[in-house]
């Protein structure tokens, strides 16, 4: 049914977990959400670059001028390793849109973290018409393999984890994901351009940079390289700290104490960027600042912002200035259009998102240029009606987590 729907449709028309050990190595302006039918175009590296066929293809996008009523629905799994608050919601999300927007009916896999049962598991989806999934990135080759194994029986794509070379970057299949290194970079650059706002004229020179991080995740660590990048570039004599959660289990002791070693283990420095690669890291981090007496010599930025919002929302502020905001929906929206243009038939995985190909992913897939923006206690909550506005038509009929 689905390849007979293709056809006649072709001419019709959104961790690893953990390894080693502890480590402690030395060494813009705010911007609107954008949209999700069409890919950001506002310059670097973050924009979608396009590459080899002179005229690539517009397809996969939440614009796509298709009437997804018109045929029976597809049925379609959201096929995870595990389960968090996040995950949770963006299958909340799946279900919403694909009932009233995209008309793909969807059920949740979960794996608990067990590769095996992730990878044999996949049989019993077999017949389904498509999947999104997140793996294990210890365990992506296998996977990968196994996909390909099934070929044409469903449609697949990655949303968070892509399977991507560690070493080069390029990409094995389309992937909806944010981007690691422009993440690192954008938060990095914003703590640079504003903390006069916050400090005034102080000595540069006693500004140190702590970056919280967990290294075994491979989509965290070029955000990372590019906040050592971006650092480096701007203060090449000032201290940076790494600190690396790998190994160990993530709680708030954990971040605490490692916030309260590198600032008190550095008394020459008086001004402290602090940057969390993940949401669970931002809060501690704030409340060792707060016992320490250093909220006002302290600026707290996070690749993600779950992990601040929560805070802001209920109304701590403090040392947590801002985040990088890249809301749930931004990855749930564009993978579910791009899985639907995969079952439809009209975009094959090297097809997908083709105008928005870049050549730091290799010549052959595409990740979706997730649109990137700077939030501030005072625009963050315009920002999440905005993006859901653009999405649902209507901010109030996006279902709230529960």
């Amino acid at each position: 049914m689905k390849k007979v729907l293709a056809l006649i449709l072709i001419f019709a028309m959104v961790v690893s977990l953990f390894a080693c050990g502890k480590t402690e190595t030395e060494s813009r302006p705010e911007a609107s959400p954008g949209t999700v039918g069409t890919p950001p175009s506002s310059g670097g590296e973050s924009a979608a670059a396009p590459t080899g066929a002179s005229e690539p293809t517009h397809v996969g996008y939440w614009d796509d001028p298709v009437d997804h009523f018109s045929r029976e629905p597809y049925r379609a799994v959201f096929y995870q390793i595990y389960s968090n608050e996040a995950i949770d919601w963006q299958y909340r999300a799946l279900q919403y849109l694909g009932k009233n927007v995209m008309n793909v009916e969807f059920e949740f896999f979960n794996a608990n973290g067990d590769n095996e049962k992730f990878i044999n598991s996949l049989d019993l989806y077999a017949d389904r018409d498509g999947i999104i999934l997140t793996h294990n990135y210890a365990a992506q080759k296998r996977v990968l393999e196994v996909l390909r194994e099934y070929g044409d029986k469903f449609d697949w794509l990655n949303v968070m984890t892509p399977f991507q070379d560690d070493a080069t970057q390029e990409l094995y299949g389309p992937a909806v994901v944010i981007d690691g290194y422009e993440v690192g970079k954008l938060s990095t650059q914003w703590l640079i351009d504003n903390y006069r706002s916050y400090w005034g004229e102080v000595d540069p020179s006693k500004i140190g940079y702590i970056f919280l991080n967990l290294s075994t995740v491979n989509v965290f660590r070029p955000r990372e390289q590019a906040a050592r990048d971006v650092w480096t570039e701007n203060f090449p004599d000032n201290l940076m700290l790494v600190g690396d959660a790998s190994g160990q289990q993530i709680t708030a002791e954990l971040v605490y104490n490692m916030v309260t070693s590198y600032t008190t283990g550095h008394p020459e420095v008086e001004y402290w960027f602090i940057n969390c690669a993940m949401l669970m890291f931002p809060a501690p981090a704030a409340r060792a600042i707060e016992t320490l007496g250093m909220t006002d010599r302290a600026l707290i930025t996070c690749c993600e912002s779950q992990g601040v919002t929560t805070e802001w929302d209920a109304g701590s502020v403090g040392a947590l200035v801002s985040c990088v905001g890249a809301s749930e929906d931004l990855l749930t929206a564009p993978a579910l259009s791009g899985l639907v243009a995969l079952m439809d038939g009209r975009a094959t995985q090297e097809t997908l998102w083709e105008d928005a190909r870049q050549e730091k992913y290799g010549g052959k897939y595409s990740m979706y240029p997730i649109p990137l923006t700077i939030l501030t206690p005072d625009n963050y909550i315009q920002y999440n009606d905005d993006v859901a506005a653009e999405i649902y038509g209507d901010a109030s009929l996006k279902p709230r987590p529960q």
